[in-house]
């Protein structure tokens, strides 16, 4: 059932850790080598899988909008992946059970992703039953990740017990911090648990919660960053390697989840080739995105272990800001395509120069949506005309002859049908829920005498009797026609956030890819330098384009046309230049080594040997000396 992952040979009783070299077992000792094994590559990869389950469905379901929805992404995000790197095991049938149980505390997370919103408990009670429904579900959430939490700390708290009951005679300090911090995290969650179920709606007790949280992840991180693992564990785990492989998942899973609005976007009526562009556009940045990701960091030991754990915390933002990139691609491509669809819909409507339901142009508009217009219409027409022309004062000469009751009725359908035609693309592409689902369901289908139809209906009159006694042409949008616009902006505008920050996202990815290559230990030559400083550079560049102020006009132009298209251009710069830097560090070693063979032949002629050649390549110590360079020295060269 369980083995002892400590070297047999270190159980002198006069063992120091800290003063005594690492024992290194003899030919005889293979026997116990054998007895723990390292984790077989298979079983990580099912772990990692299987955490990936908790982000997936947390980015299926809860589409990221405006700025708190990016804080509950990152918080829940933060959670999991902490719930990912925090474990010991080897490779034995209890570690496997174990691994079990986490494998079913990960799916358990999972259910609870749905909508995942932080500010539930903070913001006004909602008014619509649907969100009512959703704020409850979100606060057994919180309950259920405090719970899901305070048992997975319980558990690695008896996996290190065990490991310390094993550890015997060695220094254990390290060992009882971590085991303290797992146990005091665990309090915390238990304790969270208890305080959101006191008082859900409570401003003070869902700060707390969040606090304690913040508390019980931020005391397993310092101890993690104080602590040293013993001497004398047989196997160590292949953290850089894991780390990679997560980071491919992620992207993956990403890649995963463009699969579905690839295909609303290739069903939708308004496919061209403007979305058919954006659409590979996005393919080439998540493609750069992995290129640039293993031209940054190789999964490698670091040079010490502190740069080891660092390595492992940097990671954090690598993966948190691809996820992120990867949802703004997505929002940004339906928003595209919801646009591109909007548009062709009512100029079909509109082709014959006027909305006629009978007109077979029109009825194929509805038919691209999914409605049948003959239908649809015999419901319209039993709500139209409840309102007659004489309810409004249309105050001017000739207006009795202008807007008679069959002019209202008509004028009314168009309205009616148009808000069908924009619910239909709008469920379409997942733009409309709660609220602006109710809103547009009323606006088609409400009798009341003062409904949003109407009163749009009396507005575009007004434009159109406007238009003939000035004698000019009314727009054929919803411009003036303030609940008409309005529900076209609860479709659009929450799908339209992410244009406002996906840029910084992806200049901060590049950024953390700066970071990693610090912290992994860059090449001594000014050639990686430049290549880590080209990342910050391009980064930077991003994140400045978040921070410039245009109009909701100008960044929906922006969004449609150019966001895209600078993300990928930017990108594409990155890469070439960093094949650039590795074609001249490729030159620069050759002609090192080309020099140092003419020198050495040189020596050899006078009989004297070659003690002390540097190369030109930037090295500046005295232990920088030509040897023979291996592949991992060249790290941005590729064949």
């Amino acid at each position: 059932m369980g083995q002892n992952p400590f070297d047999p040979i270190q159980e002198d009783p006069n063992f120091d850790e800290k003063t005594l070299p690492v024992a290194q077992p003899e030919d005889d000792d293979e026997d116990e080598l054998e007895k723990v094994e390292p984790v077989p590559e298979w079983l990580e990869l099912f772990f990692d899988l299987a955490w990936t389950v908790t982000f997936s469905g947390l980015s299926g379901n809860t589409p990221i909008k405006g700025a708190m929805t990016v804080l509950s992404f990152i918080i829940f995000f933060v959670l999991a992946w902490w719930l990912w790197t925090a474990q010991f095991y080897v490779n034995d049938a209890l570690h496997r059970f174990i691994l079990l149980i986490q494998f079913l505390f990960f799916g358990a997370l999972a259910a609870f992703t749905s909508g995942f919103d932080i500010t539930v408990g903070f913001k006004a009670p909602e008014e619509d039953a649907g969100e009512q429904a959703q704020a409850e579900y979100v606060k057994r959430a919180f309950q259920a990740i405090s719970i899901i939490f305070f048992l997975t700390r319980v558990i690695l708290a008896m996996q290190y017990i065990r490991i310390i009951r094993m550890a015997k005679r060695r220094n254990l300090t390290s060992l009882y911090m971590i085991l303290g911090s797992l146990l005091t995290s665990a309090v915390l969650f238990l304790g969270a648990s208890f305080v959101t179920r006191a008082n859900p709606d409570g401003h003070l007790n869902n700060a707390l919660k969040i606090a304690m949280w913040g508390l019980a992840i931020g005391l397993e991180v310092t101890a993690y960053c104080l602590s040293t693992m013993p001497r004398g564990l047989l196997t160590k785990g292949s953290m850089p390697a894991r780390l990679s492989t997560l980071t491919t998942v992620v992207i993956g899973e990403g890649l995963n989840g463009f699969i579905e609005p690839l295909t609303a976007a290739v069903k939708s009526v308004g496919f061209n080739g403007h979305v058919a562009g954006q659409v590979i556009i996005s393919g080439l940045i998540i493609f750069l995105v992995f290129i640039i990701y293993f031209q940054s960091f190789r999964a490698r030991l670091a040079p010490n272990e502190a740069r080891q754990k660092f390595v492992v915390f940097a990671h954090l933002p690598i993966q948190l800001f691809i996820i992120l990139l990867l949802e703004g691609l997505k929002s940004i491509l339906n928003v595209l395509t919801l646009t591109n669809s909007t548009n062709h819909f009512i100029d079909l409507m509109l082709s014959s120069g006027a909305f006629d339901p009978a007109d077979p142009k029109v009825v194929d508009a509805f038919k691209k949506v999914g409605i049948d217009l003959g239908e649809l219409n015999k419901q319209v027409d039993l709500l139209v005309g409840a309102v007659t022309p004489e309810v409004f004062d249309f105050d001017a000469p000739g207006v009795a002859q202008i807007v008679t009751l069959e002019v209202f009725k008509k004028t009314e359908r168009f309205l009616r049908d148009t808000a069908a035609g924009l619910e239909a693309l709008g469920k379409s592409f997942g733009a409309i829920d709660g609220p602006s689902a109710d809103k547009i369901h009323d606006y088609i289908n409400s009798f009341q005498p003062n409904n949003l139809a109407v009163n749009d209906t009396a507005t575009l009159i007004k434009l159109q009797i406007q238009a003939i006694l000035t004698n000019t042409t009314v727009s054929a949008d919803a411009n003036g026609l303030p609940n008409m616009q309005k529900l076209i902006d609860d479709t659009t505008n929450d799908k339209l956030a992410p244009a406002s920050w996906v840029a910084p996202v992806a200049g901060g990815l590049l950024i953390a890819f700066a970071l990693i290559m610090i912290v992994n230990g860059l090449a001594r030559n000014r050639y990686a330098w430049w290549s880590m400083c080209a990342r910050v550079l391009v980064g930077i560049s991003l994140c400045l384009l978040g921070i410039i102020n245009v109009s909701d006009k100008a960044l929906g132009i922006w969004t449609e046309n150019w966001l895209l298209p600078t993300i990928v251009i930017a990108y594409a710069v990155l890469y070439v230049v960093d094949y650039a830097i590795a074609v001249f560090q490729a030159r620069a070693l050759e002609l090192s080594k080309q020099q140092f063979e003419r020198l050495r032949a040189h020596a050899d002629a006078q009989s004297r040997p070659v003690t002390d050649f540097r190369t030109d390549t930037g090295a500046s110590s005295s232990s920088d000396r030509w040897k023979e360079p291996h592949p991992s020295t060249l790290p941005h060269l590729r064949a």
